[in-house]
C-alpha cells in the first residue's frame, strides 16, 4: 500500500524536510490559543491580535507544506516567530515553552533542508543555526521562575503561577482555612514579608515556623497581604472573623507610604522599559529571556522608588500621621484584651541606613511598653546577599524567616510565663 506522496516519510530529501517543519509549525500555532489561567479574560486587551495572527499565520505553513520550498519555509518561520512573540502576554509560560520547542524544531528541520540545497542556502543555514540557539536559550528561560520587586515580569509571573494558588483560603489569604476550636490564637499581621514572597515552600515563612515551634496548643494565622501598608493591615485586622490572642504586627519601612500618600506624596509613576526604544521594549516584554536579561541590570525607576521612600521619613507631617496609624493598633489590641508583639523590618540591603527608618516605628512601641524585635539585630552576620530572595527582590529569604522565627518563639513564650 502506497502512503501519499504529500506525508514527509521516506529518506529525508529536503522537500520532506521542510515538510516536517511545516507539520511542526501547524500545533505551534494552536497554541498560541491557550490562556494562562493566573489571566482574567476580560483583561487581555489585543487577544484579539493574537487570534487573527495565529489564523492568518497558518496560510504561510499550508504553502510551506504544499510548496517545501525555502523561500516558503522563510516566510512561515518569521509568521510563527511572530506569533510567538505576540502570545507571549497571555500564555502560560509552558505553552509559551512548548511553542519554542515546536519553533526550534521547524528551524533545524529548514536548516538541514538548506545544508543539502545550493551553494546560495548556506547563509541560510547559519542564520538558521543562530535562531535554533537563541530559541533553545528561550525555552531554558521560560522555565525559570523568580520574584521581583515589581510583580509583573515574565519570571515573576511564572513563580507565582507555579507557588502562589496553594495554600489559599476562602478570605483570601495564602493561609489554611481555620475554624473555631478553641484554641490560642495568634495572628501575624503584615503585607508580603508575611504572605512569604519569594519563598516557595510556606513551611519556611516565620508564621509557619512558628506554627511548628509552638505546637498543636496555638492556631497561627497569616494575614499578610502584598502591597498593604499600616492603614490597610489596620482594616484587614478589623474585619478579620477570628479574634486574637496575640498579635504579631510585621512592620516594613515601606508600611509609611499609606500616610504619605493620604497627604499628597504619592510614589512617583513607575515606568518600566521606558529606557528602550518601543520596538526593542515591546521585544523584551514578550521574550523570557531578554527580560530576564533587562531586569538583572540596574533600572532608574526602582532607584527613584527608594529615593521617595527615604523623603517619606524626612516630612514631619507624614511621620506624625505614620505613627498615628500605628497607635491605632496598639490602641485596637489594648481594647481588645490580646498581647501584642512587633516585628521590624529594615531595608534588608541597607542596614545602617535603616536607622532613621524605623525609628519611628520602634519609638511608638517603646513609648507602649510593646515588645519589639529590631530585626537589624539578626542581620549582623549575613551578607546582604543571604538576606534577600535574589537581587531582583528585596524580601527575606527563607534563612532570615528562620532567624524571625526564633526569636519571636521566645517571646511569645515568654508571654505565658
Amino acid at each position: 500500500m502506497r502512503l501519499p506522496a504529500l506525508l514527509p516519510l521516506g529518506p529525508l530529501t529536503s522537500p520532506r524536510l521542510l515538510r516536517c517543519g511545516a507539520l511542526a509549525l501547524a500545533p505551534q500555532l494552536m497554541l498560541a490559543f491557550g490562556v494562562d489561567p493566573t489571566l482574567a479574560e476580560g483583561e487581555l486587551p489585543g487577544r484579539a491580535v493574537v487570534l487573527w495572527g495565529a489564523w492568518t499565520a497558518l496560510a504561510p505553513v499550508l504553502l510551506l507544506f504544499l510548496w517545501p520550498r525555502l523561500p516558503s519555509a522563510c516566510l512561515a518561520l518569521a509568521a510563527s516567530t511572530a506569533v510567538l512573540f505576540f502570545s507571549c502576554p497571555y500564555n502560560a509560560a509552558r505553552f509559551h515553552g512548548m511553542q519554542v520547542v515546536l519553533l526550534t524544531l521547524a528551524t533545524l528541520a529548514v536548516a538541514l533542508a538548506g545544508a543539502r540545497g545550493a551553494r546560495p542556502a548556506r547563509a541560510l543555514v547559519r542564520l538558521a543555526l543562530v535562531a535554533v540557539v537563541l530559541l533553545a536559550c528561550e525555552g531554558v528561560a521560560a522555565t525559570i521562575g523568580r520574584t521581583h520587586s515589581v510583580g509583573y515580569t515574565l519570571a515573576s509571573r511564572l513563580w507565582f503561577a507555579r507557588h502562589w494558588r496553594e495554600p489559599r483560603n476562602s478570605l483570601g489569604y495564602r493561609d489554611v482555612e481555620h475554624v473555631e476550636d478553641g484554641r490560642r490564637k495568634l495572628f501575624v499581621l503584615g503585607d508580603s514579608f508575611v504572605a512569604g514572597v519569594g519563598i516557595a515552600d510556606v513551611r519556611e515563612r516565620f508564621s509557619d515556623r512558628l506554627q511548628a515551634a509552638l505546637g498543636e496548643h496555638t492556631q497561627v494565622h497569616n494575614l499578610g497581604f502584598n502591597g498593604a501598608d499600616t492603614r490597610q493591615e489596620a482594616y484587614l485586622l478589623e474585619t478579620y472573623p477570628f479574634r486574637p490572642d496575640v498579635l504579631v504586627l510585621s512592620y516594613y519601612i515601606n508600611d509609611i507610604l499609606g500616610a504619605a500618600a493620604a497627604l499628597g506624596h504619592r510614589e512617583p509613576p513607575f515606568r518600566p522599559y521606558a529606557n528602550l526604544a518601543p520596538p526593542l521594549a515591546w521585544l523584551v516584554t514578550r521574550s523570557y529571556l531578554l527580560d530576564f536579561v533587562y531586569w538583572l541590570l540596574p533600572q532608574r525607576d526602582q532607584a527613584g522608588i527608594r529615593k521617595h521612600l527615604a523623603r517619606c521619613f524626612t516630612w514631619p507631617e507624614v511621620v506624625a500621621l505614620h505613627e498615628q496609624d500605628l497607635q491605632h493598633i496598639v490602641d485596637w489590641t489594648r481594647a481588645k484584651g490580646c498581647d501584642l508583639i512587633a516585628v521590624v523590618f529594615p531595608s534588608l540591603i541597607q542596614l545602617e541606613e535603616s536607622a532613621a527608618w524605623v525609628a519611628p516605628a520602634l519609638g511608638v512601641f517603646a513609648r507602649n511598653g510593646v515588645p519589639a524585635l529590631d530585626v537589624r539585630t539578626l542581620l549582623r552576620d549575613l551578607a546582604p546577599e543571604e538576606r534577600v530572595i535574589n537581587q531582583n527582590d528585596p524580601h527575606p529569604s527563607a534563612r532570615v524567616h528562620a532567624l524571625v522565627a526564633e526569636a519571636l518563639r521566645v517571646q511569645v513564650e515568654a508571654l505565658g510565663r
